[in-house]
């Protein structure tokens, strides 16, 4: 999937080794993200903040589409720090790809046979 424009900035949670859980509360409207370490914990926790809304796409179980094995968008529109636990707790809402990208711009589908090969 190619999508030139999207509404806000994006950030990607799948495969970071910064990054050492992402949970969802039962509502799905908080998502809780453990860091690694100090440094990366302060590296997002400056990004994060300057923002007053992003995406995050995550497949995580209980997290939107996560219990599906599909990648959702989550838009925040506020962040609680906790630098002890170097947890960032993001208010989200579910949002659908749709909603995502910018309307004056096509999302281009490729689509392409996966799995183990002859």
């Amino acid at each position: 999937v190619h999508i030139p424009v999207l509404h806000f900035p994006v950030v990607m949670l799948e495969r970071s080794n910064f990054i050492t859980s992402v949970t969802c509360n039962a509502a799905g409207n908080t998502m809780v993200v453990t860091f690694k370490d100090h440094k990366s914990w302060q590296t997002a926790s400056n990004d994060w903040v300057h923002h007053r809304a992003f995406f995050i796409v995550s497949h995580v179980a209980g997290c939107g589409l996560g219990a599906t094995g599909e990648r959702s968008f989550h838009l925040v529109s506020s962040v609680q720090l906790f630098p002890s636990a170097k947890q960032i707790a993001c208010t989200t809402e579910h949002v659908d790809l749709e909603q995502a990208a910018h309307p004056d711009h096509l999302i281009h589908f490729q689509v392409n046979k996966y799995g183990a090969q002859p």
